[in-house]
């Protein structure tokens, strides 16, 4: 019994034993998953220690790089407000401290002769020739002084004086400003068509691109003259693509205007580039239309894969048909022009509205006149409808409609009250007339209608409101138009 007993016990014992060395292990099992969670957060802390330090690192340099970009734009913040003053003194014409504030300018090395080179051009819109190329011969680096001598020559060109601007053209170091200079010389002396002298120039230019142009500028101005087979062996000789086409379109246009429509499309086939092509295509568009073949017109204008030239074709045939009186077609093309050719489809309108006004078809005319949206075509509209009331004898309608052209459109609104005065002249409202003459702007324009008004004064005999007139608007001289 006893040893029964026992033997309950120590099966007990051994049981508790097992449970123990099971609880053992399942603990050491879950202390080496924690050691090895624990080698893992480890790893996890290390690795954001040092994501931490990279990043401030980064985050430094970063800080570093903005706190200098700022003190740089701080700089140029300085230098602009410098800039806006210069820039200002030349304006409103102080010259000379102007140029005081170039020494403020002369550690930068980005604008030290870029300022020297403003102050060229501001003596230039000022036609101060003399102290331009003063403050020119003050810079000492090549290239910019190159460009100011360049503009130097261009002013010179555009005041007329051919060998002043010779000269400094030949003193530029600067092949490419030298070609520049060269380039417009030659462009105006064809303009002015002296061709032997544009021929003698263009070829000092050592620049091919400039030297195409100034060659094309010269064929255009032959094919303009009517030498066209002058024009065609200029054209030949040009290396330049975009030149030669250019030279080649203006021929092309040349022989649409004689109407020899042969020609002129064989000569269009030469041209590469396809802007070119397409506005000659409307050129010989337009000349047909003129011609009052609008089959043919329209036929040359389905050629057009351009949409602007397309549409500047369809305004030019619009066009035609109006000044024909056949309204209903004008119309029709001129709505095939997109709305987004702004210019062409105004244009279309303003011609088929003079047409109207000329016709005497007035409310029309100021129908389609409210159909343009650019201010130009507009202001022609109105100073063509302006005039057709005036011609009526309508003048309250005539300055009506004068007063509605923006004051931006000098030319269009002068002749609108030019238009008056002369219907007021010719009615013998002299007092009325001279009044519509003191509104005009454009001062030729305001002189042409004094001397017309006074021209009539003398016809009907009023030779002391003539004289009146001459001494008071024209300073003694008669201008007769």
């Amino acid at each position: 019994k006893l040893l029964k007993e026992k033997e309950i016990e120590f099966k007990k014992d051994v049981e508790q034993k097992n449970n123990l060395e099971e609880k053992i292990k399942t603990n050491e099992i879950f202390l080496e998953e924690n050691k090895k969670r624990l080698e893992k957060v480890k790893k996890i802390l290390l690795e954001k220690e040092k994501i931490k330090k990279d990043l401030n690192d980064v985050l430094g340099k970063q800080l570093k790089k903005c706190e200098s970009k700022i003190r740089i734009c701080e700089s140029k913040i300085r230098i602009f407000d410098k800039l806006q003053k210069f820039k200002m003194l030349l304006k409103h014409g102080y010259f000379e401290k102007a140029e005081e504030m170039t020494k403020e300018f002369s550690e930068i090395e980005e604008y030290k002769f870029l300022v020297y080179e403003k102050i060229v051009k501001a003596y230039l819109k000022e036609k101060i020739f003399e102290k331009a190329e003063e403050t020119a011969e003050k810079i000492t680096d090549n290239h910019y002084k190159s460009l100011a001598f360049k503009s130097i020559g261009k002013a010179y060109v555009k005041k007329g004086d051919f060998t002043k601007a010779l000269e400094i053209a030949e003193e530029i170091s600067n092949e490419t400003s030298k070609s520049y200079a060269f380039k417009e010389i030659a462009k105006a002396y064809a303009e002015k068509e002296d061709f032997t002298k544009a021929l003698e120039i263009a070829k000092k230019i050592s620049n091919e691109t400039s030297k195409s142009y100034a060659f094309a500028e010269i064929a255009k101005a032959y094919a303009e003259k009517g030498k066209i087979e002058k024009a065609l062996e200029i054209a030949e000789e040009i290396s330049n693509e975009t030149s030669k086409s250019r030279a080649f379109a203006h021929i092309a246009k040349a022989y649409a205007k004689k109407r020899d429509f042969t020609k002129a499309l064989e000569i269009t086939e030469k041209i590469s580039n396809e802007t070119n092509k397409f506005w000659v295509f409307a050129e010989i568009a337009k000349a047909y239309a003129k011609k009052g073949d609008f089959t043919k017109a329209l036929e040359i204008t389905e050629k057009i894969s351009n949409e602007t030239n397309k549409f500047l074709a369809f305004a030019y045939i619009a066009k035609a048909y109006a000044k024909k009186g056949d309204f209903i077609k004008a119309l029709e093309i001129a709505e095939k022009i997109s709305e987004k050719e702004i210019i062409n489809k105004s244009y279309a309108f303003a011609y088929i509205a003079k047409a109207y006004a000329e016709k005497g078809k007035i409310e029309k005319a100021l129908k389609i006149a409210g159909k343009i949206s650019e201010e130009t075509n507009k202001s022609y509209a109105f100073k063509e409808i302006a005039k057709a009331y005036a011609e009526k004898g309508d003048f309250t309608k005539a300055l009506e409609i004068a007063e509605k052209i923006s004051e931006k459109e000098i030319i269009n609104k002068s002749w609108a009250f030019a238009y008056i005065a002369k219907a007021y002249t010719e009615k013998g409202k002299i007092e009325k007339a001279l009044e519509m003459a003191e509104k005009i702007s454009d001062e030729k324009d305001k002189s042409d209608a004094f001397a017309y008004i006074a021209k009539a004064c003398k016809k009907t005999g009023n030779f002391k409101k003539a004289r009146e007139i001459e001494k008071k608007y024209l300073e003694g001289s008669c201008i007769i138009i």
